[in-house]
């Protein structure tokens, strides 16, 4: 793998990450309106017990979120950290040509 095209690679990989985050958030808030509307009709135990498993579900896909959001930003101090490198290894090493 060149070193230079690490970089382009790491941002790319970033991006799909903060769009699979910005999907699953998207994904919550419509969960979050459909189980608004459900519960309504739900009593008793049954209304605890269903809130209980979507909270659980829920707090699943906020990790998910939390931890797409987090790799994104490493891959993305690593892109910038990898194009620090290449930029001064081409200053060390002169080119032919």
């Amino acid at each position: 793998m060149e070193l230079t095209s690490t970089p382009e690679k790491l941002r790319e990989m970033s991006h799909t990450f903060t769009a699979q985050a910005r999907a699953l958030t998207g994904e919550l808030a419509t969960l979050d309106r459909a189980i608004t509307e459900l519960s309504q009709s739900w009593q008793g135990e049954a209304q605890v017990a269903a809130l209980a498993m979507y909270n659980r579900v829920r707090a699943q896909l906020q990790a998910q979120v939390a931890s797409l959001t987090h790799a994104a930003a490493a891959l993305d101090h690593l892109a910038g950290a990898y194009a620090r490198v290449d930029a001064a290894g081409a200053k060390l090493i002169p080119h032919e040509g």
